[in-house]
């Protein structure tokens, strides 16, 4: 189409030479109309011209009118990007439509928008079908914790690995942040165990069946390992007197499962933690923080990778379970629910989830952080708002 001597041309020179407000409005309404009409036919000189004027115009015309043209161009392909883009920097009653569905806005502008604009204007970024990794990028760095439960509650935004670490590091603070991120496809076996120590009971167990450790995991989290000492128990103290008598049970083929149990039974707490790193290979410390964690899916890891038998665990959760709750209908649930997880879980996953953690120095500094009540600092040390570029 040309703008020449025509019906439309003619109307919208009439509505041009009206200064009322509702013939801006009509103008307005009219250029952007004959824009998507005639996308494909109108020069670039023409579009650039249309977009200037309705820039101008856009300035002068009402709310209503600002958001019929924004929900308008929101359902429009490749026509007046700088008009869009002007309404999507509006408030956010006009620019939602356009944030939301806009195909026009690319990664530039929406990071832009997302760096200058409201948390409401998050929220709609963040609600679009696609969304890549620099918007997300700057979503999680700029919005507050509900921009961020968005984003990683929609399936169709990427997400950067130090993105998602920052926010799995932060998913200690905000509770809302957990489930949505165990439900994302490309949450990384290793920030999910992470994740392990902070979450519910039901999460843990979701956890430990729905994510592998595979062997590329537990080789990188080794070879950061190899800069990171572990923490060496003194040979003189009770627990080091106790590393040292189960160390000689083993050597003798007497640390079995009914040892660890009488040592429970027996109340030698130092020489049940010791039996069971012992048997498991892993370290005291582990050993202890995986006995002493919240629920028993920890206990049950560890009993599954030493070996034990399902009878002598029970044994073994019952004693711990009497010692934390009072009500005897809960500690049969607690045991049922317990050996559920036991029989669900294989003697190989236990044993790379172990070592695993074992070998993690990041998630040995999280641990120690829940413990001592800190708030926990992601790979690398950086605050949720300095995302590197």
């Amino acid at each position: 189409m040309s703008l020449g001597v025509t019906h439309e041309a003619r109307r919208m020179l009439a509505l041009a030479a009206d200064r009322s407000v509702e013939s801006r409005a009509q103008l307005a309404k009219t250029m952007v109309c004959v824009s998507i009409e005639s996308a494909r036919t109108l020069s670039a000189g023409e579009q650039s011209m249309m977009s200037d004027i309705l820039c101008r115009l856009i300035a002068t015309v009402e709310h209503e009118i600002r958001h019929e043209l924004a929900r308008e161009l929101s359902k429009a392909p490749d026509v007046l990007p700088g008009v869009v883009n002007l309404l999507a920097n509006d408030e956010i009653e006009i620019a939602r439509p356009i944030l939301e569905h806009s195909g026009i806005l690319d990664d530039p502008m929406l990071v832009e928008i997302a760096q200058r604009r409201s948390d409401e204007h998050r929220l709609a970024i963040a609600a679009r079908a696609r969304i890549e990794e620099p918007v997300t990028d700057a979503l999680i760095e700029h919005g507050g914790d509900d921009v961020i439960a968005a984003v990683i509650s929609n399936h169709g935004a990427a997400i950067s690995r130090e993105a998602m670490e920052l926010v799995v590091a932060e998913s200690r603070r905000v509770d809302a942040w957990r489930r949505p991120l165990l439900d994302r496809a490309d949450l990384p076996p290793g920030l999910a165990y992470q994740m392990y120590w902070w979450v519910s009971a039901a999460l843990r167990r979701r956890i430990l069946t729905d994510f592998e450790i595979d062997e590329q995991t537990l080789d990188n989290a080794m070879a950061r390992a190899a800069r990171t000492a572990l923490p060496v128990v003194d040979e003189k103290s009770t627990e080091g007197k106790a590393l040292a008598l189960a160390r000689r049970m083993r050597q003798v083929g007497a640390l079995t499962d009914d040892f660890i149990l009488q040592a429970l039974r027996q109340q030698k707490i130092p020489l049940f933690v010791a039996a069971f790193a012992e048997r498991a290979g892993i370290s005291y410390e582990l050993a202890w923080r995986a006995i002493n964690h919240n629920g028993f899916e920890s206990l049950i890891i560890l009993a599954k990778a030493a070996g034990m038998v399902r009878n002598i665990v029970s044994y073994v959760v019952l004693i711990l379970a009497s010692a934390r709750v009072n009500d005897g209908v809960l500690k049969l649930n607690i045991l049922e629910r317990i050996l559920t997880t036991f029989d669900r879980l294989k003697l190989d996953h236990c044993k790379r989830v172990l070592a695993y953690w074992q070998q993690s120095p990041e998630l040995r500094e999280a641990i120690h952080r829940i413990e001592t009540g800190q708030r926990p600092v992601p790979v690398g040390g950086r605050s949720r708002l300095r995302l590197a570029r």
